[in-house]
């Protein structure tokens, strides 16, 4: 839209009432809302005034949104940890503060999406200087001169056509110049005259949605959901947007001819013929046409949308075709607006401003609606506002302002809802504010504010209601072609160890990945493995450079205590399925996106003792020795031990550790009557116990190394998180179908990896089937597994926990059968 005029008067009091309202926002905002999205909302209120009123100009206030984000959120170059705090220091997904760098609010001036549209607008200044849009438009117009009614049609599609490629404004601009001296020549009385030149602007405006570089809102709207790992290309926008602005032209033709039908008698002067190209018109023509040839086939060639646009920058400028006052002359002040409309989107989903605004109960009793009403009606809602707020403040800010709310509000699939939003934007074009084509046609003097108001109005109500008719059908169907599918494919990262000390258990693991994704691939899910080798407490540095930047929408792994300590401590919005390590310290404390299918280390010492009160008085023991390693793990099952034993009644159990391959060293006695409980991760030292006490009959392996198949010898009993002979349906499909594939009896690393994987499987397909969150689906969402009903809870001082319990197994010879809790403890 054009800039407001502003005096300075109007400019402070707009400066001053926006302060007020944004300290006003920022502490009355809820108390629970922590504090970077708090200082956010005051930035967003700041951001809304400023560009719908224009009392800065609109690339002067998305500097300041930079400066304020630096200023107020970031700690690492800013002052946001030295202010004044209203509310509780945001936490990340492993419960440590959030610290934000300054950088972070600078990257999105080189985001994809501005160097795209850079280039476009590079490759419009070209064309505009050596007269290559006037001979083609020329060229195209004349043979539309012949009917008052194929002469409108004629500058709707080809202003629409430019429009595509070139800047809104300059397309109206140029289309007007020559269609002008035409018009001039008709009786201004006549009211096909002002429908031939309001044709102008609202082609520009739908011509705009037919590429990704027609107009902003579609780039602002692209780079959001690039950010969030979906990648729409050049050609897979036209293939939905392309048919959409046809018709759209169609219909307001028809309008048009409706409102302003051209007189019976009415005789049009011929298009006066452009003068032909010369040797650079020529050489931009062929730059022009690589350009969008290169476009077209970036899924055949491999190179991105805005590598393209940089390519043919480079040869306008190294060929001479422009020159440094060309460069000078682009919309760089669009480019100022775009990144500060992406820095404050960034801002808002990293501070959680959206993910709180998404929590609220209007918008749970809205998904609350039966059948598709809900989506429906958030369609209708999202394309009434952006209508709304387009019709009067810059439709790329009004989109910038939008997208991350948008994006909050269906994060199960927010494509279709984000590009809602940017093609709405582009059909706000009722006042001659709305946007640059509609000014400059009322410049013109011919166009009275009612007719543009009335005539503009309508199709953008008209084109809004398209919109919603196709938002359920036609736009899904087309994005559904193959190219797109891949780009709305939902991503598994897995980290398993593959190589490395740990390599046994990997592909134990990888047998049960491998079972749940050949299940779950029917729900367009991607898996992908990543190995965790010997990285023990330094995976975090490899997830970080080689896991998230492929973007995945849960991470199942990885395999270690360790490890998931190490990457439970930096992973932010992905959510983590941990499908075996015991983690206490990690999951005893709240903010963390950490789920664990493995029972807590509670819950199994609550079948040790449980299984040991029902068999006291069979087994006759009177008194209890447990021997761990000394290590986290140990600690955290020896104190969970003890405290169910004596929360039963049972004996007082006695204490011994021993350091990691020190077990043959560990000074103890035991009695016929002691039960020996025997905590280690190590295999060696598993061993080391089980061969100093061969000959007693009293052995209890708890989990750890007494679960793995290298244990599975001799004569003992052992706490294991799963039995291969589980009394479930589920289970015993889940082994027939292993040993079919495997010829083998599946251990429990194979099934909680299955189980972990066919958990994000259904979380996933849940969270698009219903838009929501996949947080959100993780807390309220049962899967039937192998190892039980799978659903996270808190309880206990746990969090994000599985309440399955493990069961008791006796080995006879090495071969193991669950006894507890199954038939009420038969033993053999």
């Amino acid at each position: 839209m054009g800039a407001k005029p502003s005096s300075p008067l109007r400019s402070l009091t707009i400066c001053a009432v926006t302060a007020v309202l944004a300290i006003a926002t920022y502490y009355l905002l809820p108390s629970d809302m922590n504090e970077l999205a708090r200082r956010t909302a005051a930035i967003f209120v700041v951001a809304a005034i400023f560009w719908a009123t224009e009392a800065l100009p609109l690339y002067a206030t998305s500097l300041c949104i930079i400066g304020f984000e630096i200023v107020f959120l970031a700690d690492k170059g800013g002052m946001a940890d030295i202010l004044p705090m209203h509310s509780a220091w945001p936490t990340n997904a492993a419960g440590q503060s959030i610290h934000l760098s300054y950088k972070s609010f600078l990257t999105s001036w080189s985001a994809p999406v501005i160097m795209l549209f850079m280039g476009g607008f590079l490759l419009s200044s070209a064309v505009s200087r050596h007269g290559l849009d006037r001979v083609i438009a020329s060229k195209l117009l004349r043979p539309f001169s012949t009917s008052p009614t194929k002469l409108l049609f004629g500058i709707l599609g080809i202003t629409a056509f430019f429009s595509m490629w070139m800047s809104n404004t300059a397309t109206a601009a140029m289309v007007l110049a020559i269609v002008a001296p035409v018009l001039a020549k008709l009786p201004r009385s006549d009211r096909f005259h002002r429908g031939a030149i309001l044709a102008v602007p609202f082609g520009a405006n739908i011509g705009g949605i037919g590429t990704p570089i027609g107009t902003p809102p579609n780039a602002v709207a692209l780079g959001a959901l690039r950010d969030a790992g979906y990648h729409i290309g050049f050609l897979e926008w036209m293939l939905m947007a392309v048919p959409l602005a046809v018709l759209l032209v169609i219909v307001a033709g028809v309008l048009l001819l409706w409102f302003y039908r051209p007189s019976k008698d009415i005789v049009l002067p011929e298009i006066e013929k452009a003068e032909n190209l010369d040797g650079m018109g020529k050489l931009t023509l062929l730059i022009l046409g690589l350009t969008i040839l290169l476009w077209l086939t970036s899924k055949v060639t491999g190179i991105s949308d805005a590598a393209v646009a940089l390519l043919a920058a480079a040869a306008l400028t190294a060929l001479r075709v422009l020159d440094k006052k060309d460069v000078d002359n682009i919309d760089w002040n669009v480019l100022l607006l775009m990144w500060g409309g992406l820095s404050l989107g960034s801002a808002m989903q990293s501070t959680g401003l959206v993910d709180y605004l998404v929590e609220s109960s209007v918008i749970t009793n809205l998904y609350s609606l039966p059948g598709p009403w809900s989506g429906f009606l958030l369609a209708c809602g999202v394309v009434t506002l952006t209508l709304g707020l387009g019709t009067f403040m810059s439709h790329t800010a009004a989109t910038a302002l939008l997208v991350p709310i948008v994006m909050g509000l269906a994060p199960g699939s927010p494509v279709q809802m984000v590009v809602l939003t940017a093609l709405a934007a582009s059909f706000a074009m009722a006042m001659p504010v709305s946007t640059p084509p509609n000014a400059i046609a009322f410049a013109t003097g011919d166009i009275p504010a009612a007719s543009m108001i009335r005539s503009g109005g309508l199709i953008s109500i008209v084109a809004c209601v398209v919109l919603l008719v196709g938002q359920g059908t036609i736009i899904p169907m087309m994005l559904s072609s193959p190219q797109v599918k891949r780009a709305l494919t939902r991503r598994v990262a897995v980290i398993v160890p593959m190589t490395g000390a740990h390599a046994d258990k990997g592909e134990l693991q990888r047998n049960g990945y491998a079972l749940a994704e050949s299940q779950i691939r029917k729900m367009k899910i991607e898996v992908r493995y990543f190995d965790s080798a010997d990285h023990g407490n330094k995976l975090a540095g490899f997830v970080e450079s080689e896991v998230l930047p492929w973007m995945p929408d849960l991470i199942v792994g990885p395999y270690s205590s360790e490890e998931v300590a190490s990457v439970g401590k930096m992973v932010g919005q992905t959510p983590v399925i941990v499908p075996t390590a015991n983690v206490d310290e990690l999951t005893q404390q709240s903010g963390r996106a950490i789920y664990r299918v493995s029972p807590p280390m509670q819950m199994i010492a609550m079948a040790a003792a449980d299984f040991l009160k029902a068999v006291q008085t069979q087994m006759a023991f009177d008194s209890i020795l447990i021997l761990s390693e000394d290590s986290s793990y140990g600690k955290s099952a020896v104190a969970s031990i003890m405290g169910n034993c004596i929360m039963r009644s049972l004996p007082t159990a006695k204490v011994v550790t021993f350091g990691n391959g020190q077990a043959h060293e560990a000074v103890f006695s035991v009695t016929p009557k002691t039960v020996v409980l025997m905590v280690t991760r190590h295999v060696p030292d598993a061993k080391a116990l089980l061969e100093r006490l061969a000959d007693h009959p009293l052995r209890v392996g708890f989990a750890g190394a007494f679960a793995t198949p290298a244990l599975e010898v001799g004569d003992y009993y052992r706490v294991t998180q799963w039995g291969d002979d589980e009394d479930d349906p589920i289970a015993q499909q889940f082994v027939e179908q292993y040993q079919a594939l495997y010829q083998s009896v599946p251990q429990y690393h194979a099934a909680q990896a299955y189980s972990a994987l066919i958990t994000a499987g259904n979380v996933l397909e849940q969270a698009v089937m219903q838009k929501v969150s996949v947080k959100k689906i993780l807390g309220t969402q049962a899967v039937a597994t192998p190892v039980g009903q799978v659903r996270f809870l808190d309880f206990a001082g746990y969090f994000n926990q599985n309440p399955t319990t493990a069961v008791v197994q006796q080995l006879i010879g090495g071969k193991a059968a669950t006894i507890y809790p199954k038939d009420q403890m038969v033993m053999r």
